[in-house]
């Protein structure tokens, strides 16, 4: 009922916006870099990722990076949706000049997860990822990752992205691939669950 609750709220306007304002407030005093929005993006407020993570702990913000493999990635964070602005380099490439599709794949992922905790929905974890690749993605591509909350049911929160690359206003954009994910909200232990593991740890 909770996570129904949330998602009415994060679809619904003067929640989105109250969200909206608690999820920057939250960002700056964790130290996330927050700017004023990006033209491009004008109800999103930019998020820095790099000062968000260690780059020495996470594969997307660090190995890549450190590869140079990606070689641009700003996400800018919104009422009901995470917009990534992203680039693979020639080092990220399966076939000469074609980003290799596991890299597609952990950008896809990353904005999932991105858009999940934003949400505040406790700690969860990837269950599934589909992915339907439309077509091949030249290296150096400057590419627009949209992702939004598809439903929510009960633990379970399914989003949905499109990758694209970023067309100008009014120009049909070009679609790469679509991808669709679910995330298990961690279930929180009882109290008697708490307890009763610790009466079955072993004594010291």
């Amino acid at each position: 009922r909770a996570l129904r609750a949330l998602g009415v709220a994060a679809a619904s306007g003067a929640g989105c916006a109250a969200a909206a304002c608690d999820g920057r407030a939250g960002a700056q005093q964790r130290g996330i870099s927050t700017t004023t929005p990006h033209s491009t993006h004008s109800d999103h407020f930019h998020v820095d990722v790099r000062s968000r993570l260690p780059t020495d702990s996470h594969f997307l913000h660090g190995l890549s990076w450190k590869d140079k493999g990606l070689e641009e990635y700003d996400t800018y964070l919104g009422i009901s949706s995470i917009v990534a602005e992203l680039k693979w380099g020639k080092s990220a490439c399966g076939h000469p000049g074609i980003v290799h599709g596991g890299a597609l794949a952990a950008s896809f992922d990353d904005a999932f997860g991105a858009l999940f905790f934003s949400r505040r929905m406790g700690n969860g974890f990837t269950a599934r990822l589909e992915i339907d690749y439309k077509r091949p993605v030249p290296a150096g591509t400057p590419l627009r990752l949209v992702s939004e909350v598809d439903s929510i049911e009960g633990r379970k929160v399914w989003m949905k992205a499109t990758l694209q690359n970023r067309s100008a206003p009014g120009e049909e954009p070009v679609v790469y691939a679509r991808s669709r994910c679910l995330f298990i909200v961690a279930r929180v232990p009882k109290p008697e669950e708490l307890h009763a593991k610790q009466e079955d740890s072993p004594q010291r």
